[in-house]
């Protein structure tokens, strides 16, 4: 079958459409041709492409259906559309609103596929002003992103000197600035754009993306001792996978980090564990462009139970200092403005209080106590986030008299850091969670979003995934690229993506992808949290035994499996 190639020109809405094969009976249908190639000879002139009949549109080659595509017949000015696969029982005819030249713009419109600044990637409907800019070595600006009417910017700015700006991007109505940006002074400019005269309006707001065809990366074959992760980050140009528990049975801890360059595979490594014995058994990092700060998780009863922070330079990857917090049991944590903040978890006896340790000195660190939260809990939580102006911690467990999950959120204030105020939302044991700068979204079954605007209990939603497939359960961790929520299995081997911009317990808003079916491979679950570079999702393997398979998937992809 021929290969198709498509080059879509925003200023004067035409598409140009070339075939690589001497055949040119196979037409892209439903386009508005600048003209077609075959070989390079142009054989017809530009102009609609119709499909007459039910007949023709069948007889469009396989090799060239891809789930998402748009034909256009002219003689009925019916738009048809491939709907949740590439078989032909799938084309679905969709009425035009008006008639144009086949704009996908809808009442949210399609530009740039850049976005997503930032560790953080904040920018909301309410801006808040940094009082200080940092400049960083390397800046980041990822591939996806939004950018709402009003953002939320952070604090403290970071620039670094070379950035990535990726082919192509959603702008939509809430967006997702960085409240810690970082630019590059040098980025990649796309080739796609989309952009119709009178486009299609209501739920083709945006366009949809198929799920990408997963891959695997199995960290072991660089060493047999990258295994037992637990949470990972990215700076843009490397991806970094936090050591937890490793395969050693003394010490019991890791402090191996393993580096991924997604531009060739390689991977590097940095023995935290050789520099210093505290160095050890890490749940979570995150990066402020320049750094990347490990947090440390601990275990009672260890030599060492995990009260240091570990800092590493990203850009030499090897120079480290250390922070000790004086408490064990951490889980996550997140920069805003000029600090970071490590967040407390575990069971009673262990780390009570939120701290903050100053970036620029990375020795001064001031501690607020979260737990107990409502008289006579003990709350433990997994994993928090940040809107620029308050941090959001997801409840888990309470470890008090009355025992079981929690449903308490803890909001902070990060401008006084003391304020605190809380609200149950309804069900408990959320492990991990993001925001999308108009949502908070916490993570478990009963998949739930926090309107940061209107943090009371009518401005709760959730939704029961188990009704769309009884496997969404036992979640680790998730996160977003602007548009989808991506939540890691644990328990299960289910990987769930939702459309946001629906979120509701259909299949149209919940995908999932088993990846023991997928891959033929018992061992694909227990993943401890992921994260995405702005162009491929990460899944961190943590497993049972232990592994070092990473899953790695495009977020974009305009096909399916």
């Amino acid at each position: 079958m021929p290969k198709i190639e498509r080059r879509w020109i925003a200023d004067n809405d035409i598409t140009a459409v070339k075939l690589d094969s001497s055949d040119s009976s196979y037409v892209m249908s439903g386009f508005r041709a600048e003209s077609l190639q075959v070989d390079g000879t142009v054989s017809m002139p530009g102009g609609w492409v119709s499909v007459a009949s039910e007949s023709d549109r069948s007889s469009f080659p396989d090799a060239m259906r891809i789930e998402g595509m748009v034909l256009f017949q002219k003689d009925t000015n019916v738009t048809w559309q491939l709907y949740d696969g590439t078989d032909n029982s799938k084309w679905t005819a969709i009425e035009i609103v008006a008639a144009g030249t086949l704009g996908v713009i809808g009442s949210t419109g399609v530009q740039g596929q850049t976005g997503l600044y930032g560790p953080t990637g904040l920018q909301g409907h309410t801006g808040v002003q940094g009082q200080t800019g940092i400049q960083g070595q390397t800046g980041i600006q990822y591939q996806t992103g939004l950018q709402g009417p009003t953002g939320l910017q952070g604090r403290t700015g970071v620039q670094g000197q070379t950035g990535v700006q990726g082919q192509t991007g959603v702008q939509g109505q809430t967006g997702v600035q960085g409240q810690t940006g970082l630019y590059g002074s040098t980025g990649i400019q796309g080739l796609i754009g989309i952009q119709g005269q009178t486009g299609l309006q209501g739920t083709q707001d945006v366009p949809y993306y198929g799920l990408g065809k997963p891959t695997l990366l199995n960290l072991e074959t660089t060493a047999a001792d990258l295994v037992g992760f637990c949470g990972g980050f990215s700076d843009g140009k490397y991806c970094y996978f936090v050591p937890y528990r490793g395969n050693n049975s003394i010490p019991p801890l890791d402090g191996k980090i393993a580096r991924y360059d997604p531009r060739d595979s390689s991977v590097a490594t940095l023995d935290l564990l050789a520099i210093s014995t505290t160095l050890t058994g890490f749940n979570g990092g995150f990066t402020d462009g320049k750094y990347g700060y490990f947090v440390p998780r601990g275990v009672s009863g260890y030599t060492d139970p995990g009260h240091t922070v570990a800092c590493v330079n990203l850009s030499d990857f090897s120079t480290v200092t250390s922070l000790d917090l004086g408490e064990y049991g951490f889980c996550g944590g997140f920069v805003a403005g000029n600090y970071g903040y490590f967040i407390p978890s575990w069971d009673s006896s262990n780390a009570k209080n939120l701290y903050r340790a100053d970036l620029d000195n990375f020795t001064t660190v001031s501690s607020l106590q979260i737990s107990p939260g409502s008289p006579g809990s003990a709350i433990a939580y997994k994993g928090g986030f940040t809107d620029g102006k308050y941090g959001y911690l997801v409840p888990y467990n309470d470890y008090g008299p009355s025992g079981g999950f929690s449903d308490e959120v803890a909001r902070v204030s990060l401008d006084d850091f003391s304020t605190i105020t809380r609200l149950n939302i309804g069900t408990g044991g959320f492990y991990g969670g993001f925001t999308d700068g108009k949502y908070g979204y916490f993570i478990n079954q009963f998949f739930t979003r926090i309107d940061l605007n209107n943090f009371s209990v009518s401005g709760i939603t959730s939704i029961n995934l188990a009704t769309v497939n009884a496997s969404l359960t036992g979640f680790h961790g998730g996160f977003t690229d602007g548009r989808y929520a991506y939540l890691v299995p644990y328990e299960n081997s289910v990987l769930a993506r939702i459309d946001l911009t629906i979120f509701t317990a259909t299949s149209d808003c919940v995908r999932t992808l088993d990846l023991v079916s997928f891959f033929g491979d018992a061992s694909l679950k227990y993943f401890e949290y992921g994260f995405t570079d702005g162009k491929y999702g990460y899944l961190v393997p943590y497993g049972s035994p232990v592994n070092g398979k990473v899953v790695k998937f495009p977020l974009k992809f305009s096909g399916n499996l």
